[in-house]
């Protein structure tokens, strides 16, 4: 399938899931490594604010990219081999990139923007730096997010062959909810 092609099913996939009109879509390719059967792409309005919604393609199969999914509609068709827990890592990096684009992944509380002094007393102790570790099943992978001025916790369960298990829980309202444009 062209790339044009592949293009079109992501925007009509997005158009159809979203109610949107496909005819004031955009939509740009993004790279993804881990994938050699998929690609992934950005698919945006052109409203202000724009909004984006991401999708993969596989010929003329497009699935939209879910929070809750983890990736399993795609490593069904091409499992993938996470070798260790940076790789595991990696991966949920780049699949919050496309399921919570919005999210920033945390090193520590100073990361949110606008945090008070009260809370970031609150916090210091508890938000950490990403880990990923073995685990039975493959690797554990936890970390801090924050989006939208809302503090999250995120416990990933990777599996060797890429699906990904999600639990992201709100924690509190923390620093200063900024509106992107």
């Amino acid at each position: 399938m062209s790339d044009q092609a592949s293009m079109s099913a992501a925007i009509n996939l997005v158009a159809r899931s979203e109610g949107w009109s496909a005819e004031g879509l955009g939509a740009t390719p993004l790279e993804a490594s881990f994938f050699r059967a998929w690609q992934f792409w950005r698919v945006q309005t052109c409203t202000i604010p724009p909004a984006s919604r991401f999708a993969a393609t596989n010929g003329a199969r497009a699935v939209p990219i879910k929070v809750e999914e983890g990736f399993a509609p795609l490593v069904d068709l091409e499992p993938l081999s996470i070798p260790d827990p940076q790789a595991a890592l990696a991966l949920v990096r780049f699949f919050l990139s496309v399921a919570l684009d919005r999210a920033l992944i945390l090193s520590s509380v100073d990361d949110i923007l606008g945090l008070s002094a009260e809370a970031r007393a609150r916090w210091v102790e508890q938000v950490f730096p990403p880990e990923a570790k073995v685990a039975a099943w493959g690797f554990q992978v936890d970390l801090w997010l924050a989006e939208g001025g809302d503090l999250l916790r995120g416990d990933f369960a990777v599996e060797k062959e890429g699906k990904i298990t999600v639990r992201i829980e709100r924690v509190e309202r923390v620093g200063v909810r900024i509106p992107l444009l």
